[in-house]
C-alpha cells in the first residue's frame, strides 16, 4: 500500500499530462488570437487617430489659406489704391 501512495502522484502526473498539455494548447491557441485580436483592434484605434489628426489638419490649412487669400486680397486693393494715388498726384 504505501508502495501504491507513493507512486500515486507520479502515476496521476502520467495520467493528467495529456489534459494537461491539451489545456495549455487550448489556452496558447485562444490567448494568441486574443492578443493578435487586440493588436488589430489597438492598430484600428491609432489609424483612426491618425485620420482624425490629418483632417484636423487639413481644415487648418483651408482656414489659413483664406485668411491667406484675404491677406492677398487686402494686400492687392492697397496696392492698387496707393498705385492710383501715385498717378493721381504725379
Amino acid at each position: 500500500m504505501d508502495a501504491f501512495l507513493t507512486c500515486l502522484p507520479l502515476t496521476l502526473v502520467y495520467l493528467l499530462y495529456p489534459l494537461y498539455s491539451f489545456v495549455l494548447r487550448i489556452y496558447v491557441y485562444f490567448a494568441s488570437h486574443s492578443h493578435l485580436e487586440l493588436v488589430h483592434i489597438s492598430s484600428l484605434i491609432m489609424r483612426l487617430q491618425v485620420v482624425d489628426i490629418m483632417r484636423v489638419n487639413v481644415e487648418k490649412v483651408l482656414e489659413r489659406d483664406k485668411k491667406l487669400s484675404e491677406l492677398d486680397d487686402r494686400a492687392g486693393f492697397f496696392s492698387f489704391i496707393e498705385t492710383r494715388d501715385a498717378v493721381i498726384n504725379n
